[in-house]
């Protein structure tokens, strides 16, 4: 089991906010906080590289994050219409890049990822991480 950091717990509020507790699927709205609505990763959250990433992540209902798991090709399928196959073999590609030192840097990112929640209670837009400024592009 991968262990949930400060960094993850603040990423996951970003993701989830940014889709309105909404899941990004089935489109049941969910009250916050809830443990009914996932953040969920396309490539694993094992990957350093996409961990953090945005674009890697939708707000799923606990049903379709399920349902998901054990059809990895629907996942594939509806996670390239909704962020289109450049995206998802930008994703490939850093997901197996090796990011060796990261973890050190996870106080920082839960940091930055903490402001930006707070920054999006208040309207804000979910602003990527500096590291992956390559997402915008």
């Amino acid at each position: 089991m991968i262990k949930i950091t400060s960094a993850d717990r603040y990423f996951s509020l970003c993701v989830r906010k940014r889709a309105n507790w909404t899941c990004e699927r089935c489109r049941v709205g969910y009250t916050p906080p809830t443990a009914a609505l996932h953040c969920s990763h396309f490539m694993s959250r094992g990957n350093y590289g996409t961990r953090f990433d945005p674009l890697n992540a939708a707000s799923l209902c606990y049903g379709c994050h399920m349902y998901f798991t054990g059809r990895p090709l629907e996942h594939l399928s509806w996670f390239a219409a909704r962020v289109g196959l450049d995206e998802v073999e930008r994703l490939k590609r850093s997901a197996k890049t090796p990011h060796y030192g990261i973890k050190k840097y996870l106080k920082v990112i839960g940091r930055h990822y903490r402001m930006e929640h707070d920054r999006m209670k208040l309207g804000g837009e979910f602003n990527v991480w500096p590291e992956d400024s390559s997402a915008a592009a």
